[in-house]
């Protein structure tokens, strides 16, 4: 699911397509996480996708979204043009990531680890 919140505010739901990148950039060696997730499928079945990008604390979390992982995400879309076509990216100022915990070897269903950052780098661990 992907939704507008605001007149420049976005949400982002879906499971990540593969494991998150994490890259230190700059000067600042600042860090810097990309991801997408798949949101959805439009009515002709093919699926809606997310490109997401995050900075500094909240990169720090993404960088633990593997493949499969629930994520939730609130941002600002950057748009940049590249061979003439316009690509959109979230700059995710906010997310929460839920992954099954493993038990003895087996995913445990309803069971989740959840966490949860915002770009004030403020961190929330809530076991489900």
């Amino acid at each position: 699911m992907i939704r507008k919140l605001d007149t420049d505010t976005w949400m982002a739901v879906g499971n990540a397509t593969k494991d998150a990148e994490l890259k230190y950039v700059g000067e600042k060696q600042s860090a810097m996480t990309t991801f997408s997730l798949a949101c959805g499928k439009r009515p002709d079945t093919t699926t809606i996708f997310a490109n997401c990008k995050a900075w500094r604390g909240v990169a720090e979390l993404a960088s633990g979204i593997s493949k499969g992982d629930a994520v939730c995400c609130v941002g600002k879309i950057e748009e940049r043009e590249y061979n003439g076509k316009t690509y959109s990216t979230l700059v995710c100022e906010w997310l929460n990531v839920a992954k099954p915990q493993i038990t003895a070897g087996k995913e445990s269903r309803g069971n989740f680890l959840t966490r949860a950052a915002s770009a004030g780098v403020d961190v929330h661990v809530l076991d489900g």
